[in-house]
């Protein structure tokens, strides 16, 4: 999508919180780190530009964060080749723990969208190679298979 075409798309605000717990999500996770950026399923790249970065606080929650969002009355339009919400990715990292990666969060106009994100602990060191990969990806559309 070129720039005059974004300058015409009626402009709205969503938000998202994120939610970061363990154990099943029974156990907040306080002090994760919470990336967000942008993302374009279309670039064919999973890491786009850095909008915010922020903790969680003790309750294992992140400040509510104001995102750019499609105005609503996209969502009126049937057919209309533009989305009515906007997409962006979500890294959730912390020591001792899996990082999680969200791809294609959708988020609505007016809408206050909360990101579950139930991280998993790494393996104890004495007892595991830890040279595998330490980071989970989830699609929206997808539901992790834990």
């Amino acid at each position: 999508m070129d720039q005059s075409s974004q300058a015409q798309i009626p402009a709205g605000m969503g938000y998202l919180i994120v939610q970061v717990s363990t154990a099943g999500g029974a156990i907040p996770l306080p002090g994760a780190l919470v990336t967000v950026r942008d993302y374009d399923p279309e670039s064919q790249s999973e890491v786009g530009n850095v909008i915010a970065s922020m903790r969680t606080d003790r309750s294992g929650r992140t400040q509510r964060l104001a995102l750019p969002a499609p105005s609503r009355a996209l969502s009126q339009a049937p057919g209309s080749a533009i989305l009515p919400y906007a997409l962006y990715s979500i890294d959730v990292k912390t020591d001792r723990y899996f990082e999680n990666y969200y791809a294609s969060v959708p988020i609505f106009d007016g809408i206050v969208a909360v990101q579950p994100a139930v991280l998993q602990a790494l393996p104890d060191s004495k007892f595991s190679d830890n040279a595998g990969t330490t980071t989970q990806i989830f699609f929206e559309s997808e539901n992790p298979e834990l």
